[in-house]
Protein backbone atom coordinates (compact mmCIF):
# COMPACT_ATOMS: atom_id res chain seq x y z
CA UNK A 1 0.00 0.00 0.00
CA UNK A 2 1.37 3.26 -0.68
CA UNK A 3 2.74 5.47 2.43
CA UNK A 4 0.56 8.35 2.03
CA UNK A 5 -2.65 6.47 1.86
CA UNK A 6 -1.76 3.96 4.45
CA UNK A 7 -0.95 6.71 6.81
CA UNK A 8 -4.55 8.22 6.02
CA UNK A 9 -6.34 4.92 6.12
CA UNK A 10 -4.72 4.21 9.60
CA UNK A 11 -4.41 7.28 12.04
CA UNK A 12 -3.56 5.80 14.99
CA UNK A 13 -0.79 4.49 13.82
CA UNK A 14 0.48 7.58 12.36
CA UNK A 15 -0.03 9.48 15.83
CA UNK A 16 1.37 6.81 18.06
CA UNK A 17 4.65 6.70 15.62
CA UNK A 18 4.78 10.76 15.85
CA UNK A 19 4.05 10.59 19.89
CA UNK A 20 6.75 7.80 19.99
CA UNK A 21 9.11 10.26 17.61
CA UNK A 22 7.93 13.27 19.95
CA UNK A 23 9.10 11.23 22.69
CA UNK A 24 12.22 10.24 20.85
CA UNK A 25 13.71 13.53 20.13
CA UNK A 26 13.06 14.78 23.73
CA UNK A 27 15.13 11.74 25.00
CA UNK A 28 17.62 12.32 22.46
CA UNK A 29 17.99 16.05 23.41
CA UNK A 30 18.15 15.60 26.79
CA UNK A 31 20.94 12.90 26.35
CA UNK A 32 22.75 14.10 23.58
CA UNK A 33 26.78 14.02 24.18
CA UNK A 34 27.58 18.19 24.20
CA UNK A 35 31.07 19.59 23.79
CA UNK A 36 31.75 22.84 22.71
CA UNK A 37 33.52 22.07 18.95
CA UNK A 38 33.27 18.81 17.29
CA UNK A 39 36.25 16.84 18.02
CA UNK A 40 38.76 16.69 15.62
CA UNK A 41 41.43 14.17 15.20
CA UNK A 42 45.09 15.53 15.83
CA UNK A 43 46.75 14.55 12.31
CA UNK A 44 50.29 14.58 13.58
CA UNK A 45 52.53 12.84 16.33
CA UNK A 46 56.07 12.46 17.34
CA UNK A 47 58.28 9.40 16.77
CA UNK A 48 61.40 9.60 20.16
CA UNK A 49 64.22 6.98 20.62
CA UNK A 50 67.00 7.18 23.18
CA UNK A 51 70.85 6.45 22.36
CA UNK A 52 73.11 6.79 25.54
CA UNK A 53 76.19 7.92 24.81
CA UNK A 54 76.00 8.50 21.32
CA UNK A 55 77.24 11.23 19.05
CA UNK A 56 75.32 13.07 17.00
CA UNK A 57 76.58 11.63 13.41
CA UNK A 58 76.21 7.77 15.57
CA UNK A 59 72.57 8.81 16.47
CA UNK A 60 71.97 9.93 13.04
CA UNK A 61 73.54 7.28 10.83
CA UNK A 62 72.76 4.41 13.35
CA UNK A 63 69.00 5.34 14.29
CA UNK A 64 67.52 7.60 12.79
CA UNK A 65 68.11 6.54 9.28
CA UNK A 66 66.49 3.37 10.12
CA UNK A 67 64.04 4.37 11.78
CA UNK A 68 63.09 7.11 8.63
CA UNK A 69 63.47 4.17 6.00
CA UNK A 70 60.86 2.34 8.01
CA UNK A 71 58.14 5.01 8.14
CA UNK A 72 58.87 5.56 4.43
CA UNK A 73 56.83 2.17 4.13
CA UNK A 74 53.94 3.36 5.66
CA UNK A 75 51.21 4.82 2.86
CA UNK A 76 49.18 6.54 5.99
CA UNK A 77 51.97 8.95 5.90
CA UNK A 78 52.70 12.27 4.24
CA UNK A 79 56.39 11.79 3.21
CA UNK A 80 56.70 15.58 2.72
CA UNK A 81 56.31 17.01 6.23
CA UNK A 82 58.37 13.98 7.76
CA UNK A 83 60.95 15.65 9.82
CA UNK A 84 63.64 14.34 11.83
CA UNK A 85 66.33 15.79 14.45
CA UNK A 86 69.08 14.18 15.51
CA UNK A 87 70.68 15.09 18.42
CA UNK A 88 73.69 13.56 21.08
CA UNK A 89 71.73 10.31 22.58
CA UNK A 90 68.24 11.56 21.43
CA UNK A 91 66.32 11.11 18.01
CA UNK A 92 62.74 12.73 17.43
CA UNK A 93 60.93 12.27 14.11
CA UNK A 94 57.94 14.13 13.48
CA UNK A 95 55.07 12.23 11.49
CA UNK A 96 51.40 13.41 9.82
CA UNK A 97 48.99 11.61 8.19
CA UNK A 98 47.09 11.88 4.99
CA UNK A 99 44.03 13.82 4.81
CA UNK A 100 42.38 10.93 4.09
CA UNK A 101 42.92 8.96 6.87
CA UNK A 102 39.59 8.56 8.75
CA UNK A 103 41.64 7.03 12.23
CA UNK A 104 45.03 8.18 13.27
CA UNK A 105 44.80 6.44 16.27
CA UNK A 106 44.83 3.33 14.53
CA UNK A 107 47.70 4.48 11.98
CA UNK A 108 49.67 5.35 15.59
CA UNK A 109 49.45 1.62 17.10
CA UNK A 110 50.20 0.47 13.22
CA UNK A 111 53.49 2.39 13.65
CA UNK A 112 54.28 1.61 16.65
CA UNK A 113 53.70 -1.97 16.01
CA UNK A 114 56.00 -1.49 13.50
CA UNK A 115 58.93 0.26 15.74
CA UNK A 116 58.85 -2.51 18.74
CA UNK A 117 59.58 -4.65 15.59
CA UNK A 118 62.45 -2.96 14.61
CA UNK A 119 63.94 -2.41 17.61
CA UNK A 120 63.85 -6.12 18.20
CA UNK A 121 65.85 -6.65 15.45
CA UNK A 122 67.39 -3.58 13.11
CA UNK A 123 68.78 -0.73 16.05
CA UNK A 124 71.98 -0.84 17.56
CA UNK A 125 72.20 -2.44 21.33
CA UNK A 126 71.18 0.31 24.22
CA UNK A 127 68.64 2.27 22.39
CA UNK A 128 65.56 2.70 24.06
CA UNK A 129 62.47 2.69 22.19
CA UNK A 130 61.47 3.95 19.62
CA UNK A 131 58.00 5.35 21.01
CA UNK A 132 55.11 6.82 19.32
CA UNK A 133 53.69 9.89 21.12
CA UNK A 134 50.37 10.82 19.58
CA UNK A 135 48.43 12.54 22.87
CA UNK A 136 48.61 15.91 21.58
CA UNK A 137 44.78 16.41 20.90
CA UNK A 138 43.87 15.49 24.75
CA UNK A 139 41.80 18.30 26.21
CA UNK A 140 41.45 19.18 29.58
CA UNK A 141 38.08 18.71 30.62
CA UNK A 142 38.39 20.15 34.21
CA UNK A 143 41.28 21.38 36.10
CA UNK A 144 41.42 21.51 39.82
CA UNK A 145 44.13 23.46 42.49
CA UNK A 146 44.10 21.31 45.89
CA UNK A 147 45.32 24.45 48.36
CA UNK A 148 46.21 24.84 52.15
CA UNK A 149 48.08 28.02 53.60
CA UNK A 150 49.18 25.91 56.46
CA UNK A 151 49.90 22.70 53.97
CA UNK A 152 53.32 21.59 52.73
CA UNK A 153 54.07 20.67 49.21
CA UNK A 154 53.81 16.43 50.68
CA UNK A 155 50.59 17.26 52.19
CA UNK A 156 48.97 19.17 49.29
CA UNK A 157 50.38 16.25 47.35
CA UNK A 158 48.50 13.54 49.81
CA UNK A 159 45.51 15.02 49.67
CA UNK A 160 45.25 15.20 46.05
CA UNK A 161 46.05 11.25 46.21
CA UNK A 162 43.02 11.23 47.79
CA UNK A 163 40.89 13.28 45.73
CA UNK A 164 42.06 11.34 42.31
CA UNK A 165 40.92 7.98 44.36
CA UNK A 166 37.40 9.26 44.55
CA UNK A 167 37.33 10.86 41.05
CA UNK A 168 38.29 7.37 39.32
CA UNK A 169 34.99 6.20 40.34
CA UNK A 170 33.51 8.34 37.86
CA UNK A 171 32.90 6.18 34.94
CA UNK A 172 33.52 9.24 31.85
CA UNK A 173 36.56 10.11 33.42
CA UNK A 174 39.10 8.60 30.99
CA UNK A 175 42.96 10.14 32.61
CA UNK A 176 43.54 11.79 35.53
CA UNK A 177 47.09 13.41 36.26
CA UNK A 178 48.47 15.56 38.70
CA UNK A 179 50.83 18.89 38.00
CA UNK A 180 53.15 20.39 40.13
CA UNK A 181 53.33 17.44 42.88
CA UNK A 182 56.41 18.03 45.20
CA UNK A 183 57.76 14.11 44.72
CA UNK A 184 60.06 13.74 47.73
CA UNK A 185 63.23 12.21 48.35
CA UNK A 186 65.47 11.26 50.99
CA UNK A 187 68.80 12.79 50.25
CA UNK A 188 72.09 11.52 52.25
CA UNK A 189 74.95 14.46 52.21
CA UNK A 190 78.06 14.73 53.13
CA UNK A 191 81.88 15.35 52.44
CA UNK A 192 84.28 13.38 51.29
CA UNK A 193 86.97 14.79 53.51
CA UNK A 194 84.82 13.84 56.36
CA UNK A 195 83.57 10.60 54.76
CA UNK A 196 87.46 9.96 53.94
CA UNK A 197 87.92 10.58 58.00
CA UNK A 198 86.32 7.34 58.74
CA UNK A 199 87.69 4.98 55.86
CA UNK A 200 84.60 4.57 54.28
CA UNK A 201 84.39 4.91 50.29
CA UNK A 202 80.63 5.72 49.10
CA UNK A 203 80.55 2.54 47.08
CA UNK A 204 80.34 0.99 50.55
CA UNK A 205 77.57 3.41 51.61
CA UNK A 206 75.75 2.76 48.48
CA UNK A 207 75.87 -0.95 48.89
CA UNK A 208 75.09 -1.23 52.44
CA UNK A 209 71.59 1.24 51.75
CA UNK A 210 70.98 -1.25 48.56
CA UNK A 211 71.35 -4.24 50.56
CA UNK A 212 69.45 -3.31 54.06
CA UNK A 213 66.16 -2.05 51.72
CA UNK A 214 66.32 -4.93 49.36
CA UNK A 215 62.95 -7.02 49.03
CA UNK A 216 63.94 -10.26 48.24
CA UNK A 217 62.04 -13.86 48.16
CA UNK A 218 63.17 -15.19 51.74
CA UNK A 219 61.33 -18.42 51.24
CA UNK A 220 58.48 -20.84 52.49
CA UNK A 221 57.10 -22.92 55.22
CA UNK A 222 54.90 -25.82 54.52
CA UNK A 223 52.61 -25.89 57.42
CA UNK A 224 49.92 -28.89 56.66
CA UNK A 225 50.21 -28.43 52.99
CA UNK A 226 49.74 -24.81 52.38
CA UNK A 227 53.06 -22.98 51.68
CA UNK A 228 53.66 -19.63 53.89
CA UNK A 229 56.05 -17.28 52.37
CA UNK A 230 58.55 -15.72 54.68
CA UNK A 231 58.99 -11.89 54.67
CA UNK A 232 62.38 -10.10 55.79
CA UNK A 233 61.89 -7.00 57.55
CA UNK A 234 64.08 -3.92 58.02
CA UNK A 235 63.30 -1.91 55.15
CA UNK A 236 63.99 1.71 55.87
CA UNK A 237 60.77 3.91 57.22
CA UNK A 238 61.95 6.82 58.57
CA UNK A 239 64.97 9.19 58.31
CA UNK A 240 66.45 8.46 61.55
CA UNK A 241 66.64 4.72 60.41
CA UNK A 242 69.08 5.85 57.60
CA UNK A 243 71.67 7.56 60.23
CA UNK A 244 71.84 4.41 62.71
CA UNK A 245 72.81 2.26 59.26
CA UNK A 246 76.17 0.73 60.15
CA UNK A 247 78.62 0.81 57.52
CA UNK A 248 81.64 -0.36 59.00
CA UNK A 249 83.63 -0.58 61.98
CA UNK A 250 86.68 1.85 62.75
CA UNK A 251 89.52 0.42 62.36
CA UNK A 252 91.40 2.57 65.20
CA UNK A 253 88.62 1.82 67.91
CA UNK A 254 86.70 -1.12 66.94
CA UNK A 255 83.12 0.53 67.14
CA UNK A 256 80.67 0.77 64.27
CA UNK A 257 80.33 3.86 62.27
CA UNK A 258 77.41 4.87 61.40
CA UNK A 259 75.74 7.12 58.63
CA UNK A 260 74.51 9.83 61.03
CA UNK A 261 78.29 10.02 62.38
CA UNK A 262 79.68 11.65 59.19
CA UNK A 263 76.12 12.37 56.54
CA UNK A 264 73.11 14.57 57.40
CA UNK A 265 70.18 12.36 55.71
CA UNK A 266 66.89 14.84 54.81
CA UNK A 267 63.76 14.61 53.12
CA UNK A 268 63.14 17.00 50.36
CA UNK A 269 61.37 17.14 47.18
CA UNK A 270 63.53 16.30 44.36
CA UNK A 271 63.44 19.08 42.16
CA UNK A 272 62.44 22.55 43.98
CA UNK A 273 63.27 23.80 40.40
CA UNK A 274 59.29 23.21 39.56
CA UNK A 275 56.48 24.12 41.07
CA UNK A 276 52.86 25.33 40.88
CA UNK A 277 51.66 28.95 42.26
CA UNK A 278 47.57 29.56 42.15
CA UNK A 279 47.37 33.24 43.32
CA UNK A 280 50.34 33.71 44.76
CA UNK A 281 50.33 30.17 46.71
CA UNK A 282 51.69 26.95 46.68
CA UNK A 283 49.03 23.71 44.93
CA UNK A 284 48.67 20.98 43.37
CA UNK A 285 46.88 20.68 40.07
CA UNK A 286 44.64 17.78 39.08
CA UNK A 287 43.62 17.59 35.23
CA UNK A 288 40.45 15.53 34.10
CA UNK A 289 39.82 14.42 30.67
CA UNK A 290 36.62 12.43 29.92
CA UNK A 291 35.73 9.71 27.23
CA UNK A 292 34.71 10.52 24.04
CA UNK A 293 30.62 10.12 23.64
CA UNK A 294 29.61 11.26 27.05
CA UNK A 295 28.17 14.81 28.09
CA UNK A 296 30.44 16.94 29.39
CA UNK A 297 27.36 18.89 31.39
CA UNK A 298 27.08 15.98 33.01
CA UNK A 299 30.54 15.22 33.73
CA UNK A 300 31.25 18.14 35.33
CA UNK A 301 27.73 17.75 37.80
CA UNK A 302 29.15 14.62 38.64
CA UNK A 303 32.82 15.62 39.53
CA UNK A 304 31.27 18.42 41.61
CA UNK A 305 28.61 16.33 43.17
CA UNK A 306 31.79 13.53 43.93
CA UNK A 307 34.02 16.86 45.26
CA UNK A 308 30.49 18.05 47.36
CA UNK A 309 30.65 14.28 49.03
CA UNK A 310 34.15 14.11 50.19
CA UNK A 311 33.90 17.85 51.53
CA UNK A 312 33.83 16.76 55.06
CA UNK A 313 36.65 14.18 54.71
CA UNK A 314 39.00 17.24 54.71
CA UNK A 315 40.31 19.68 56.16
CA UNK A 316 38.31 22.90 56.40
CA UNK A 317 40.95 24.87 55.23
CA UNK A 318 42.38 22.98 52.27
CA UNK A 319 40.43 24.50 48.96
CA UNK A 320 39.36 22.74 46.16
CA UNK A 321 39.21 25.34 43.79
CA UNK A 322 38.39 25.04 39.53
CA UNK A 323 41.25 26.40 37.35
CA UNK A 324 39.24 25.16 33.90
CA UNK A 325 35.99 24.10 33.76
CA UNK A 326 34.99 23.46 30.47
CA UNK A 327 31.46 21.60 31.54
CA UNK A 328 30.57 24.96 32.60
CA UNK A 329 31.80 27.22 29.29
CA UNK A 330 29.55 24.61 27.03
CA UNK A 331 26.68 25.07 29.16
CA UNK A 332 26.80 28.25 28.56
CA UNK A 333 27.16 28.51 24.94
CA UNK A 334 24.88 25.39 24.11
CA UNK A 335 22.76 26.92 26.32
CA UNK A 336 22.77 29.96 24.74
CA UNK A 337 22.50 28.67 21.10
CA UNK A 338 19.31 26.71 22.51
CA UNK A 339 17.63 30.00 23.41
CA UNK A 340 18.32 31.37 19.72
CA UNK A 341 17.37 28.40 18.28
CA UNK A 342 13.94 28.45 20.28
CA UNK A 343 13.77 32.22 19.34
CA UNK A 344 14.47 31.04 15.50
CA UNK A 345 11.72 28.63 16.22
CA UNK A 346 9.27 31.28 17.75
CA UNK A 347 9.70 33.21 14.41
CA UNK A 348 9.69 30.59 11.79
CA UNK A 349 6.03 30.25 13.75
CA UNK A 350 5.28 33.78 13.80
CA UNK A 351 5.93 34.33 10.58
CA UNK A 352 3.86 31.34 9.65
CA UNK A 353 0.77 32.54 11.51
CA UNK A 354 1.10 36.30 10.11
CA UNK A 355 1.47 35.45 6.72
CA UNK A 356 -0.40 32.38 6.02
CA UNK A 357 -4.13 31.42 6.52
CA UNK A 358 -4.57 30.41 10.35
CA UNK A 359 -5.23 26.36 10.29
CA UNK A 360 -2.72 26.15 7.21
CA UNK A 361 0.12 28.31 9.46
CA UNK A 362 -1.39 25.58 12.01
CA UNK A 363 -0.03 22.96 10.28
CA UNK A 364 2.87 23.88 9.38
CA UNK A 365 4.06 25.47 12.88
CA UNK A 366 2.98 21.68 13.89
CA UNK A 367 5.46 20.28 11.54
CA UNK A 368 8.74 22.26 13.04
CA UNK A 369 8.74 20.14 16.75
CA UNK A 370 7.84 16.67 15.02
CA UNK A 371 10.57 17.16 12.36
CA UNK A 372 12.90 18.42 14.87
CA UNK A 373 12.56 15.67 17.14
CA UNK A 374 12.95 13.32 14.41
CA UNK A 375 16.41 15.02 13.63
CA UNK A 376 17.75 15.06 17.43
CA UNK A 377 16.64 11.10 17.42
CA UNK A 378 18.50 10.22 14.20
CA UNK A 379 21.44 12.66 15.42
CA UNK A 380 21.71 10.67 18.12
CA UNK A 381 21.55 7.79 16.78
CA UNK A 382 24.60 8.21 13.58
CA UNK A 383 26.57 9.91 16.75
CA UNK A 384 26.55 13.43 16.12
CA UNK A 385 27.08 15.47 19.55
CA UNK A 386 25.56 18.61 20.27
CA UNK A 387 27.68 21.30 20.12
CA UNK A 388 28.21 24.72 17.70
CA UNK A 389 28.47 23.51 14.43
CA UNK A 390 25.18 20.83 14.75
CA UNK A 391 23.36 23.54 16.38
CA UNK A 392 24.31 26.08 13.43
CA UNK A 393 22.87 23.55 10.72
CA UNK A 394 19.70 23.12 12.70
CA UNK A 395 19.69 26.71 12.76
CA UNK A 396 20.18 26.94 8.83
CA UNK A 397 17.69 24.63 8.27
CA UNK A 398 15.27 26.00 10.25
CA UNK A 399 13.05 28.34 7.94
CA UNK A 400 13.49 25.11 5.47
CA UNK A 401 11.74 22.67 7.45
CA UNK A 402 7.91 24.07 7.28
CA UNK A 403 8.37 24.61 3.68
CA UNK A 404 7.14 20.64 2.75
CA UNK A 405 4.32 20.96 5.37
CA UNK A 406 3.42 24.49 3.46
CA UNK A 407 3.45 23.28 -0.04
CA UNK A 408 1.38 20.04 0.75
CA UNK A 409 -1.43 22.04 3.07
CA UNK A 410 -1.69 24.79 0.06
CA UNK A 411 -2.01 22.01 -2.53
CA UNK A 412 -4.84 20.54 0.04
CA UNK A 413 -7.05 23.96 -0.22
CA UNK A 414 -6.28 24.21 -3.47
CA UNK A 415 -8.05 20.44 -4.17
CA UNK A 416 -10.70 21.15 -1.67
CA UNK A 417 -11.49 24.18 -3.98
CA UNK A 418 -11.92 22.44 -7.22
CA UNK A 419 -14.35 20.14 -5.66
CA UNK A 420 -12.13 16.98 -4.63
CA UNK A 421 -13.66 14.83 -1.97
CA UNK A 422 -11.61 15.79 1.42
CA UNK A 423 -10.31 11.89 1.79
CA UNK A 424 -8.97 11.95 -1.98
CA UNK A 425 -7.59 15.79 -1.65
CA UNK A 426 -6.25 14.70 1.01
CA UNK A 427 -4.13 11.95 -0.47
CA UNK A 428 -3.71 13.69 -3.65
CA UNK A 429 -2.22 16.60 -1.40
CA UNK A 430 1.02 14.91 -1.05
CA UNK A 431 0.97 12.44 -4.32
CA UNK A 432 0.38 15.10 -6.52
CA UNK A 433 3.48 16.87 -5.03
CA UNK A 434 5.69 13.97 -3.65
CA UNK A 435 7.96 14.32 -6.81
CA UNK A 436 8.97 17.90 -6.93
CA UNK A 437 9.17 17.59 -2.82
CA UNK A 438 11.91 14.68 -2.77
CA UNK A 439 13.78 16.84 -5.70
CA UNK A 440 14.06 20.14 -3.74
CA UNK A 441 14.95 18.08 -0.52
CA UNK A 442 17.68 16.12 -2.67
CA UNK A 443 18.85 19.39 -4.41
CA UNK A 444 19.22 21.43 -1.25
CA UNK A 445 20.99 18.24 0.42
CA UNK A 446 23.07 18.16 -2.42
CA UNK A 447 24.23 21.73 -2.06
CA UNK A 448 25.53 21.03 1.78
CA UNK A 449 26.83 17.99 0.78
CA UNK A 450 30.39 18.73 -0.53
CA UNK A 451 31.34 20.21 3.12
CA UNK A 452 31.32 16.67 4.22
CA UNK A 453 34.59 15.27 2.40
CA UNK A 454 36.23 18.44 3.02
CA UNK A 455 40.17 16.99 3.51
CA UNK A 456 41.49 17.30 6.84
CA UNK A 457 41.03 18.84 10.10
CA UNK A 458 38.39 21.31 8.34
CA UNK A 459 37.20 18.36 6.72
CA UNK A 460 36.40 17.02 10.76
CA UNK A 461 35.47 20.15 12.13
CA UNK A 462 32.93 21.10 9.81
CA UNK A 463 31.26 17.57 8.92
CA UNK A 464 28.43 17.43 11.24
CA UNK A 465 26.89 20.65 9.73
CA UNK A 466 26.07 18.95 6.09
CA UNK A 467 24.96 15.53 7.99
CA UNK A 468 22.32 17.47 10.51
CA UNK A 469 21.40 19.52 7.31
CA UNK A 470 20.74 16.58 5.63
CA UNK A 471 18.94 14.34 8.56
CA UNK A 472 16.41 17.74 9.17
CA UNK A 473 15.56 18.14 5.50
CA UNK A 474 14.53 14.10 5.39
CA UNK A 475 12.55 14.51 8.17
CA UNK A 476 11.09 17.50 7.14
CA UNK A 477 9.99 15.22 3.64
CA UNK A 478 8.59 12.51 5.78
CA UNK A 479 6.54 14.10 8.02
CA UNK A 480 5.11 16.97 5.03
CA UNK A 481 4.47 13.74 2.95
CA UNK A 482 2.77 11.22 6.10
CA UNK A 483 1.74 13.75 8.47
CA UNK A 484 0.74 16.87 6.65
CA UNK A 485 -2.08 15.06 4.77
CA UNK A 486 -3.30 13.41 8.38
CA UNK A 487 -3.59 16.95 9.84
CA UNK A 488 -5.06 18.59 6.98
CA UNK A 489 -8.22 16.20 6.33
CA UNK A 490 -8.38 16.91 10.48
CA UNK A 491 -7.88 20.74 10.88
CA UNK A 492 -9.42 21.47 7.20
CA UNK A 493 -12.89 20.19 5.89
CA UNK A 494 -13.53 23.14 3.61
CA UNK A 495 -11.69 25.57 1.22
CA UNK A 496 -12.52 28.83 3.00
CA UNK A 497 -9.98 29.54 5.73
CA UNK A 498 -10.05 31.58 8.68
CA UNK A 499 -7.45 34.40 8.24
CA UNK A 500 -6.02 37.11 11.31
CA UNK A 501 -8.16 39.83 11.62
CA UNK A 502 -6.22 42.30 13.98
CA UNK A 503 -10.04 44.39 14.73
CA UNK A 504 -12.50 41.40 15.08
CA UNK A 505 -9.86 38.78 15.85
CA UNK A 506 -11.77 36.80 12.55
CA UNK A 507 -12.17 37.31 8.98
CA UNK A 508 -12.64 35.18 5.85
CA UNK A 509 -11.26 34.13 3.05
CA UNK A 510 -12.18 31.32 0.62
CA UNK A 511 -10.22 30.73 -2.40
CA UNK A 512 -12.89 28.37 -3.57
CA UNK A 513 -15.05 30.98 -3.17
CA UNK A 514 -13.98 33.79 -3.86
CA UNK A 515 -14.45 35.99 -1.35
CA UNK A 516 -11.88 38.45 0.15
CA UNK A 517 -10.31 39.13 3.61
CA UNK A 518 -10.63 42.55 5.27
CA UNK A 519 -6.59 42.43 5.69
CA UNK A 520 -4.27 39.86 5.00
CA UNK A 521 -0.70 40.07 4.93
CA UNK A 522 -0.04 37.93 2.81
CA UNK A 523 -1.99 39.63 -0.21
CA UNK A 524 -0.35 42.75 0.59
CA UNK A 525 2.93 40.99 0.21
CA UNK A 526 1.55 39.90 -2.98
CA UNK A 527 -0.04 43.05 -4.37
CA UNK A 528 3.31 44.84 -3.88
CA UNK A 529 5.31 41.74 -5.40
CA UNK A 530 3.04 41.53 -8.72
CA UNK A 531 4.08 45.40 -8.96
CA UNK A 532 7.24 45.54 -8.66
CA UNK A 533 7.42 42.77 -11.58
CA UNK A 534 5.13 44.95 -13.41
CA UNK A 535 7.27 47.74 -12.67
CA UNK A 536 10.49 45.53 -13.49
CA UNK A 537 8.96 44.35 -16.96
CA UNK A 538 8.09 47.87 -18.39
CA UNK A 539 12.00 48.84 -17.60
Amino acid sequence: MNPVRFSLRYPQVTFTVTALVLLLGIQALLGMPRREDPKVEFPGAVVMAAYPGATVEQVETQLTRQVEEHLFRYAELRKDKLESVSRPGLMIIKIWTEDGVQNPQQTWAKIQHGMNELAGSGLPDGVLGPIVDSEFGDVTAMLLAVQGERYGGRELGRFAERIEEQLRGIRAVSKIRRLGEQEEALYVTSSMQRVSRYGISPLEIIASLQEQNAVVEAGAVEVQGVRVPLRTSGAFQAEEEIQRQIVGVSAVSGQPIYIGDFARVERRSRDEQSFVRVDGAPAVLIALEMHEGNNIVAFGEEVEETLAGMRESLPADLSIGLIANQPRIVQDRIGSFLRDFQLAILGVIGVTLLLLPLRVAAIAAMAIPVTMAATFALMQTVGIELHQVSLAGLIIVLGMVVDDAIVIADNYVELLGQGVPIEEAAARSALDLSIPVVASTIILVAAFLPLAFLPGGTGDFIASLPITVAIALGCSTVVGMLLTPLLCRALILSPALPGPDPAAGDSTASRGEGKKARFNPLQLLQDAYDRSIGVAMEH
